[in-house]
């Protein structure tokens, strides 16, 4: 499972164990309202199942209007099968600072 809390006007989040990509989320989501279009923040929860195995977990946040563009490797994470994983990705927009917690 992936959570992610940010308030931000744009960018994405991008999750990969070894080369199987697990999430590929935008942090925005268009809303219309009397012909205007406008990007607003969005909760980001994916969960998804992959193949047990002992691979680096990788994360990409990206948010281009900050300039921000972290990348973060877990390495040799052994993701049994049956075991719930969990991600969470906290972003503060002040600091530009990125938090990653994995249980």
């Amino acid at each position: 499972t992936t959570v992610v809390n940010a308030n931000v006007a744009d960018g994405y989040v991008i999750v990969k164990a070894g080369s199987q990509i697990l999430a590929f989320e935008q942090l925005t989501e268009e809303q219309v309202r009397f012909f205007r279009k406008r990007r607003v923040p969005r909760a980001v929860n994916v969960t998804k199942e992959f193949t047990p195995t002992n691979t680096d977990l990788e994360v990409t946040f990206v948010v281009p209007s900050l300039n921000v563009n972290d990348r973060k490797v877990f390495p040799h994470q052994n993701f049994q099968p049956g075991v719930a994983h969990t991600l969470t990705v906290a972003f503060d927009p002040q600091s530009k600072r990125v938090e990653l917690h994995l249980n």
